[in-house]
């Protein structure tokens, strides 16, 4: 008779990938408002963009923001109620990152054609 092991079965073990282990390109981000140029990176576009040095107050006029990847770059301009949103509220700055991500894939589709 067998008999059977008691317990949760043991996981396999999974080999990682080179790709795992690939170095993703950094996304630069750029703000230019009312003269000034603001710059951070992130590993996503929502980190490059909680990666500014300002908060919602410091927003006084509509600005560009551009969003790279190192192949292509997206410029979205933002009027001044939605800039501020940006930087006021972490939700909203999420949607915008989607915005702006969709609007890179769409950029890298057209390069490819």
């Amino acid at each position: 008779m067998e008999t059977k092991k008691r317990g949760r079965p043991k996981k396999e073990l999974i080999k990682e990938s080179a790709q795992d282990f690939a170095v993703k390109p950094k996304i630069q981000a750029t703000l230019e408002m009312a003269g000034e140029t603001y710059k951070s990176e992130g590993e996503t576009i929502y980190d490059a963009l909680s990666n500014f040095s300002l908060n919602w107050t410091n927003i006084k006029a509509k600005g560009i923001i551009t969003v790279s990847d190192g192949t292509k770059q997206v410029e979205k301009l933002f009027y001044l109620k939605l800039l501020r949103l940006l930087f006021a509220n972490r939700l909203r700055r999420k949607g915008f990152a989607w915005q702006l991500e969709e609007l890179l894939k769409v950029a890298l589709l057209k390069s490819d054609l």
